[in-house]
């Protein structure tokens, strides 16, 4: 129960009303329990926890004593006691000066792909037509890439639907890729980038509406700019 209450900060002590046998004794050593407990590195460190509470047990054994006017059965703990004390304290100085376990490093996604009808607007393809939406997608895969070693190389490639001619899909992709590839660099990536555009190849969706506006709107997956992570060797 008491090394429960210290990992959850909520300690069982000898002031506890149901503890109705139990008279307070030493309360010098009392003070060292409580500042041991009041050590942030106590709910961290369970080795350190044990002989805390063991302790705590033998002074509150020793005040059980003292109220029953065994007082000599008292003192015959307090060895114990303030062994348990020492070890509770060195052990906690241990985990505080321990080295944490560093984090495994978080591993960046294969490829991630980004909607152009929030990258862009509807038919634009220049850095002018980058929505503020788009602008803060892009920045999040800045900083993401930033932050690790793991990557290699960047492939970029841009895709629309189904609408338009074929020269103009193909325009209008690369021309997206271009300035997905042209924004990354001019916010700090120097990473190698291979850009393509694939016009209307591999649609994501088939869309059967008559009506241009519902037609719009069900082909928009296939409009996409798709950004490929390659891992640097191991």
């Amino acid at each position: 129960m008491i090394t429960i209450g210290l990992e959850n900060g909520t300690p069982l002590s000898a002031a506890n009303p149901a503890l109705r046998t139990v008279s307070t004794v030493r309360p010098d050593l009392w003070k060292i329990v409580n500042t041991i407990k009041s050590d942030p590195a106590i709910a961290r460190c369970p080795v350190a926890q044990q002989p805390l509470a063991c302790a705590e047990v033998e002074l509150m054994q020793a005040g059980h004593d003292a109220w029953r006017r065994s007082f000599s059965a008292a003192e015959k703990r307090l060895p114990e006691i303030q062994d348990n004390l020492r070890k509770s304290a060195e052990t906690a100085l241990q985990c505080t000066q321990a080295k944490p376990e560093p984090l495994p490093a978080a591993q960046p996604p294969k490829k991630i792909t980004l909607k152009a009808d929030s990258l862009f607007r509807f038919a634009g393809g220049n850095e002018a037509a980058i929505l503020p939406q788009g602008k803060q997608r892009l920045d999040t895969v800045v900083a993401g890439l930033k932050q690790t070693q793991a990557i290699a190389e960047l492939r970029i490639t841009g895709f629309t639907d189904l609408l338009g001619s074929d020269a103009y899909n193909q325009r209008l992709s690369l021309q997206r890729a271009q300035t997905v590839s042209q924004y990354l660099r001019t916010r700090g990536v120097n990473l190698p980038i291979a850009v393509r555009g694939e016009g209307d190849a591999n649609q994501l969706v088939t869309c059967k509406q008559t009506r241009r506006n519902e037609l719009v709107r069900c082909l928009a997956p296939n409009r996409r700019v798709e950004i490929e992570f390659l891992r640097a060797a191991p």
